[in-house]
């Protein structure tokens, strides 16, 4: 009885694992039955086409594209095929706003052999046109500024005699010099900044694309869906998993710090109710740190309260320095405390361990990008060194400052405040 109720847990934490990183792609992605209906979608799938999680599954697939016979075909070809990439589409929203995709798409099947269905993910490549078709404006009207120069030009030398002809060329051809040095130097910064911003957005979007079916396929793997495997292979799915993971962190985080660098990341303020926030903190916390003999504790000094605020990006704050707090606190003793209060006219959130501190010769340089504490090769704390620097521009793009206070030797604390 004791094995099976251990079977369960360990089954329910895989699916909750399996719904958190399905959640977690920026991405759409969508299961579709051999039938072509929706049999699950995540919140990307939601937000793009503005349809509920409950209106969208068992509903045609097809339905929600400006082409549905394209979108049709589409997935015919995965279950005749096997796989499809870069098919495009286009998502219609329910406000009938248009957001252009490409489909990458592949079966699923059982442990069996039978095929269950297909697993699909979308890659917005909206921005990815736009910036080409900026480009080819801006080269169009490059040729035609020239165009214009050189025929105004020769009109004006076919009207002047030889003195003034003269005069003219040297004008004009000293004119068109710098109109050209001027024009050429705005062309090319206006062109670098652009080359920059599709290269960002390209290299992030190739690089992410990839680890959603690897990381699909090793849940696939650890579930037996694909059928049974021995303790062995089981051991090198979840290396090759850790590392993916690891890798889909770096490449959201990059996103994230050059979303921040060019002011595009995109906030939504709404009402959030402190005591439900805490709430989930604690819900999704508690249980996994026990796990790791790590007490984790929520203490709030403020109840009831509603305030204006990015919920998502609050969380994603939250979650940063309690991953950072999970690395440093000792093993089987770590206490990670969250918890806000109320000073002045402001509201306080914190988040304090009983790790080994942050030196102070190495606080001031805390909040910076790519910034260590251990520069060493040797250091054995992970991390890419952009969670306090993405979580400093989240605060402050909020209103809020944040600060931390450590002796070096007793843990840390650090503080969000945000104006009420």
């Amino acid at each position: 009885m004791k094995s099976t109720n251990i079977e369960g847990k360990k089954s329910y934490e895989i699916s909750q694992y399996a719904r958190n990183f399905i959640e977690a792609s920026l991405d759409p992605l969508v299961t579709i039955s051999p039938e072509g209906k929706i049999t699950d979608v995540n919140e990307a799938t939601v937000n793009v086409t503005g349809v509920s999680r409950e209106n969208l599954i068992d509903t045609d697939f097809s339905n929600y594209f400006t082409e549905p016979q394209k979108a049709r075909e589409g997935y015919e070809h995965v279950f005749k095929e096997g796989s499809i990439r870069d098919y495009p589409l286009s998502i219609r929203h329910s406000s009938n706003q248009i957001t252009d995709v490409l489909y990458n798409a592949s079966i699923y099947k059982d442990d069996k052999g039978k095929v269950l269905g297909v697993f699909a993910a979308a890659r917005d490549i909206t921005e990815t046109k736009k910036v080409k078709k900026l480009l080819a404006e801006l080269i169009d009207a490059k040729e035609k500024q020239l165009e214009l120069t050189d025929a105004t030009a020769k009109q004006q030398l076919e009207l002047t005699d030889a003195t003034a002809k003269q005069q003219l060329e040297l004008t004009d051809a000293t004119a068109k010099q710098q109109l050209e040095l001027t024009d050429a130097t705005a062309l090319s910064e206006k062109l670098k900044g652009v080359a920059k911003d599709e290269f960002s957005a390209m290299i992030t979007h190739e690089l992410n694309t990839p680890l959603v079916p690897i990381l699909g396929y090793c849940e696939m793997f650890k579930t037996l869906m694909l059928g049974r495997i021995d303790q062995e292979q089981l051991e090198a799915i979840e290396v090759i998993e850790k590392n993916a993971t690891r890798l889909e962190i770096l490449i959201s985080d990059i996103m994230d710090v050059r979303k921040l660098d060019l002011d595009q990341m995109k906030f939504k303020i709404d009402n959030l109710f402190i005591d439900e926030f805490f709430s989930n903190l604690k819900s999704d916390y508690k249980m996994v740190l026990e796990h790791k003999k790590c007490q984790f504790t929520t203490n709030q000094h403020v109840k009831n309260l509603v305030i204006k605020t990015d919920r998502s990006r609050l969380r994603q704050v939250f979650d940063n320095l309690i991953c950072n707090a999970i690395k440093f606190v000792p093993e089987n003793n770590g206490k990670i405390e969250t918890g806000c209060m109320k000073e002045n006219n402001s509201i306080v959130f914190y988040v304090k361990d009983n790790g080994i501190g942050i030196p102070p010769e190495k606080q001031k340089e805390l909040f910076q990008k790519f910034y260590q504490i251990d520069t060493s090769e040797r250091r054995s704390i992970g991390g890419t060194g952009l969670g306090l620097a993405i979580s400093k521009g989240i605060v402050e793009n909020l209103g809020g400052i944040i600060s931390m206070e450590s002796d070096g030797k007793t843990g840390s604390t650090f503080y969000m405040t945000f104006p009420l």
